[in-house]
């Protein structure tokens, strides 16, 4: 028997589109109830979308985020409901953290003891979905950081998405939605390994900085090697400082880290020289100007390693960043994005939002992939 089932409806009304996903859902699995539901949705859709889950599967744990583009190894479409339900194979505990823009570590205490009633904790991961804009990511993956680093808990989830131009996303938990919080599930797989992955579209030149003069809260950066950082990347790029912003989406910036880069991606260039930022860069971090890959050679280097590890991959929960998304879909190549996945990766649901987790790390432009045993 299958572990999970996917579903997709992109039909616009409503409670039509919830009968054609939990129809899915429940295909061949008759007399079962899931022990978890992934979902998303777009913003419009989110909240009853959460709520009818969780009047129709009341005594099942469902977490869920708002998406720009929600896609499933069934479908996809900017306007569509999706959701994954695991039936067999996994034991969890949820959570919300709050106050995750001024004080998230005050939940702490309460993420330790959703730990500790999770018994063992091995082949576990903790999955979080977070609201976006609120500049909390790297506040609530202290928090997260604070409890699983020592445990060996792995980290992995996202920021939520919603449509361009639009400031509001949302997660949700059993039914509650929120529009600043992180909400999180630790699940153990009884069934063998949870396997995370990134995948960058990028790959490092030889311009390596030093950011020397920074403002975390504001996600800015005003000097790179004590000059100012427009200044510096648009001498590495050789182009006038002018024209840097339309540049600066070629050549996003990635924090170095021993054989890791994690992509940041820049947000505005200002009049002073600064630069802000969709992520953090703190203080004498070493950085990387990066440059484009070729798509199809990444998508199989990925899908390389995961053959190694998984032969025979049960689901697969993916976020992909926003700006992948709008990429894959100017290509006129997002059909060969999501057949890759359902190829390699088994079914999967997957997220398109406005950031990514992985390594207690907050990402721009990546996909993470959790693949389950």
């Amino acid at each position: 028997m299958d572990r999970c089932r996917t579903a997709f409806s992109a039909e616009k009304d409503f409670d039509k589109a919830f009968e054609e996903v939990t129809a899915q859902l429940e295909e061949g699995m008759e007399g079962m109830k899931p022990i978890v539901l992934f979902f998303d949705s777009d913003a419009e859709n989110f909240a009853e979308f959460a709520l009818k889950l969780k009047e129709k599967y009341p005594d099942t744990v469902s977490i869920g985020s708002s998406s720009y583009m929600s896609f499933s190894s069934k479908g996809y479409s900017k306007h569509a409901l999706v959701a994954m339900a695991i039936y067999d194979g996994v034991e969890c505990v949820s959570g919300i953290i709050r106050e995750i823009s001024r004080y998230p570590m005050r939940y702490a205490p309460d993420l330790a003891i959703a730990v500790a009633r999770l018994g063992e904790l091995k082949e576990c991961c903790c999955i979080e979905f977070t609201t976006a804009f609120s500049h909390g990511e790297e506040l609530v993956l202290d928090t997260f950081k604070s409890v699983l680093a020592d445990k060996d808990i792995p980290l992995f989830g996202g920021s939520a998405g919603a449509a361009e131009n639009q400031k509001t996303t949302y997660v949700a938990l059993n039914g509650e939605v929120f529009t600043e919080a992180c909400v999180y599930i630790i699940i153990k797989n009884l069934k063998g390994g949870i396997h995370l992955y990134k995948e960058n579209m990028f790959t490092v030149t030889n311009h390596f900085l030093v950011a020397t003069d920074v403002d975390c809260d504001r996600r800015t950066v005003y000097e790179y090697d004590n000059k100012p950082a427009a200044e510096v990347i648009a001498n590495a790029l050789k182009v006038p400082v002018s024209e840097l912003a339309e540049h600066l989406w070629k050549h996003p910036i990635g924090r170095v880290k021993g054989d890791n880069v994690y992509i940041t991606d820049s947000d505005t260039v200002m009049p002073d020289g600064s630069i802000s930022y969709y992520t953090r860069i703190y203080s004498q971090t070493k950085l990387a100007i990066l440059e484009k890959e070729d798509i199809d050679t990444v998508w199989e280097k990925t899908a390389a390693q995961v053959r190694k590890d998984v032969k025979n991959p049960s689901f697969t929960i993916v976020i992909n960043c926003l700006s992948r998304t709008k990429t894959f879909l100017d290509k006129e190549r997002f059909d060969d994005f999501a057949n890759k996945l359902e190829e390699e990766y088994g079914p999967y649901i997957a997220i398109s939002g406005y950031g990514e987790q992985l390594d207690f790390e907050h990402l721009n432009r990546t996909m993470v992939l959790a693949v389950f045993d």
